[in-house]
């Protein structure tokens, strides 16, 4: 029993110990929530695209999201005060890299898209690999000293009218009762 509450202890130590470099998608500054239900037709919904930097900070971001399903338009793209222009790219549904003017050590949004809902249908905006064929993984640049470029894990997709996957194939109820039959 002993070894066992070692060997615990030793992975908590351990996965402590592990940098976190994620990126996010939230409804607010907050970081409330990755969804929004009920929205109507010429609703506005605000959506921050975050980064947890790694133990050494960050300062800058290379990722892709892509918004698939849903009818919407971008209406509004604003990077966070404390970026430095520019950021390039679009945000939701581009490429987007951008950098901020000093090093972050915690939570922090780059940019918060706006975009105005034309129909009730889901909308789901998720983070993918950088089109970029030199670098394709979504990447942060850290404050160490010299910076390295390190992996950055998306945590959240973010969805409007849904709180998760969004089926796409059509299925019958007896269909989906005979998988579990």
């Amino acid at each position: 029993m002993k070894r066992i509450l070692l060997l615990g202890l030793a992975l908590l130590f351990v996965s402590g110990a592990v940098s976190a470099q994620q990126v996010a998608m939230y409804v607010d500054e907050a970081r409330a929530s990755w969804c929004v239900m009920d929205a109507m037709p010429y609703d506005f919904i605000n959506i921050y695209l975050f980064i947890n930097p790694p133990a050494e900070g960050a300062k800058c971001i290379d990722l892709s999201t892509v918004a698939e399903y849903g009818n919407y338009r971008v209406f509004a793209y604003e990077p966070n005060p404390g970026a430095q222009d520019p950021i390039l790219g679009g945000f939701p549904d581009d490429d987007l890299a951008g950098c901020f003017a000093a090093c972050q050590d915690t939570w922090n949004w780059l940019v918060r898209g706006e975009i105005m809902m034309l129909s009730a249908d889901p909308v789901k905006i998720y983070f993918r690999p950088s089109q970029d064929p030199v670098q394709p993984n979504m990447w942060m640049l850290n404050c160490a000293d010299p910076a390295e470029e390190v992996e950055a894990l998306a945590l959240t997709d973010f969805y409007v009218n849904s709180c998760g996957p969004v089926s796409v194939e059509e299925s019958s109820w007896g269909a989906i009762k005979s998988l579990y039959e």
